[in-house]
């Protein structure tokens, strides 16, 4: 009896044994790694200083209007000088014309400005001069000698100001008698534009010019006749 129990007993230690030997062994799923989506790098839009296209700065340029826009400025020595707008062919119609007689070989000016309402960066400067006559073949005896420093005298000539001071300026000739070199004139940086006598010519400037509150416009030295149309000036705040 007892060597049977001890069969039985063995016998379900077995079957046990088999049971948990078949059971399935559980299965692990591991859990997937989250991948962080890749960070976008944004670029910074720049933004120029200088605007793509600057705006016309100047009122009545072509002096279509008179003389509206525009102040006098001098006359300035003795003689007869008058100052006004003239038709000049259909290519151009109304132009400024300007004119000194009876100087007696003496320095004087006559001409025009345009204050803006407030200083612009100048980055483009065009306009037509004729030079009718001159008698004053080179920048003038007052060269170097002037009390507020050397002044070049020329029929026609352009300034840019920035206050009270020139920032910018060029002068035109037809008759050059060819001591204008910086040689008898060492201040004279930029020699003046020979264009040709009683004849339309265009100029232009490119270059960035800041702080520019005002352009004058004039005639200088002896006797001269001169004109002037078609100014343009690009200038952004």
């Amino acid at each position: 009896m007892e060597r049977k129990s001890v069969y039985l007993l063995l016998a379900i230690l077995a079957l046990a044994v088999t049971t948990l030997t078949c059971l399935p062994t559980p299965r692990h799923t591991p859990t997937p790694l989250k991948t962080p989506a890749p960070t976008r790098k944004i670029t910074p839009t720049w933004t120029p200083t200088t605007p793509s296209q600057a705006m016309q700065c100047i009122v009545n340029g072509d002096f279509s209007a008179g003389l509206n826009g525009w102040t006098k400025v001098g006359p300035s020595g003795r003689g007869t000088f008058k100052l006004a707008t003239v038709t000049d062919g259909p290519a151009h119609g109304m132009v400024l014309n300007w004119v000194r007689t009876g100087s007696g070989n003496g320095g004087g000016t006559i001409g025009v400005e345009q204050t803006f309402p407030s200083p612009k960066t100048v980055t483009y400067l065009a306009l037509d001069v004729k030079v009718v006559s001159h008698d004053l073949t080179n920048p003038g005896w007052w060269c170097c000698q002037h009390p507020d420093g050397c002044w070049f005298e020329y029929p026609v000539h352009v300034y840019l100001y920035s206050g009270d001071e020139v920032v910018y300026e060029e002068g035109f000739l037809a008759v050059n008698d060819g001591s204008i070199n910086p040689a008898n004139c060492p201040p004279l940086k930029n020699l003046p534009t020979i264009v040709p006598l009683n004849a339309w010519y265009t100029f232009t400037m490119a270059e960035e010019i800041p702080n520019v509150t005002k352009i004058v416009l004039r005639g200088e030295g002896w006797d001269f006749n001169a004109r002037a149309d078609n100014i343009v000036i690009r200038c952004y705040p």
